[in-house]
């Protein structure tokens, strides 16, 4: 696929936010099925990075079996989108006196007893969030591939370019498997893009897809394989594609690529 000169651009809408959120100490991150992207990047970079683990907690787990037996010393970040799930959120640790943070991409929310608000409303909202504590993250450490991941962050404008010759290459239009890796981004891409998407994991992939795209990176490509040989011998028709890119910034790659490749195509 040719891209026009004018083609659409992701200048001014990639950004990095700064809330003052703690990630060290006794965390726990409490997020629901649509900030996924956010709530694994930190996880994974956490323990990739600098080796410190933090709890991921999904929101109604939280909700109904962890949050009577938090520490109320503990932090407690909540990365939620969702309107009637932040309220839910909120009351609970108002009732619990949790004290920490809560970062949403939604606008007229208030705040809640000891928790902190940060919200945001760009486009690429989710993205931005996941970013900006990546590179809080990888600030924390000083190994080789946290400087790598720092520099990559500060020329992230560069990517456009990178991007679009992935998109040359991609055939998003086809209903989409994500490998281990990927699987945060499948929120973002149900979002972007009008196609099914599941998970290398997903038992229900119907047998009668004629084809599909298998997106992988080179951390979990032996899973995929094997999951790809599966799909075959169902007479599925499986095309791979590889994004090599640093695992804890791939499921970012992928869901920024879906969401250029929406903007170039006007919508599939």
């Amino acid at each position: 696929m040719s891209l026009p000169e004018n083609s659409f651009t992701l200048k001014n809408k990639v950004k990095f936010y700064d809330p003052e959120v703690s990630l060290t100490g006794n965390v726990s991150l409490v997020y629901s099925e649509n900030s996924e992207l956010e709530a694994y990047t930190v996880h994974r970079a956490l323990s990739s990075l600098t080796g410190r683990t933090i709890r991921l907690v999904n929101l109604y787990d939280f909700l109904f079996f962890e949050s009577p037996y938090v520490d109320s010393r503990d932090y407690i970040l909540g990365i939620i989108h969702d309107r009637n799930q932040i309220t839910e959120f909120l009351d609970t640790a108002w009732a619990l006196e949790n004290h920490g943070a809560l970062i949403t991409c939604l606008s007229n929310v208030k705040s809640k007893g000891m928790i902190q608000l940060f919200n945001y409303n760009d486009e690429l909202c989710e993205i931005n969030i996941a970013l900006s504590l990546l590179r809080k993250i990888s600030e924390l450490s000083n190994d080789k591939r946290s400087r790598e991941i720092s520099k990559e962050l500060e020329e992230i404008n560069s990517l456009e370019d990178w991007l679009k010759e992935k998109i040359k290459e991609t055939k998003l239009g086809r209903e989409i498997i994500l490998s281990p890796v990927f699987a945060p981004a499948r929120h973002l891409i149900n979002k972007f893009l009008s196609v099914n998407v599941w998970l290398y994991n997903d038992e229900h992939i119907p047998n009668q897809q004629k084809e599909v795209q298998f997106i992988t990176t080179s951390a979990d490509i032996l899973v995929t394989r094997r999951k790809e040989n599966e799909l075959r011998s169902n007479g599925i028709n499986v095309k791979e594609t590889l994004l090599d890119v640093d695992p804890i910034l791939a499921p970012i790659y992928l869901t920024l690529l879906t969401y250029l490749f929406k903007e170039v195509k006007g919508g599939l």
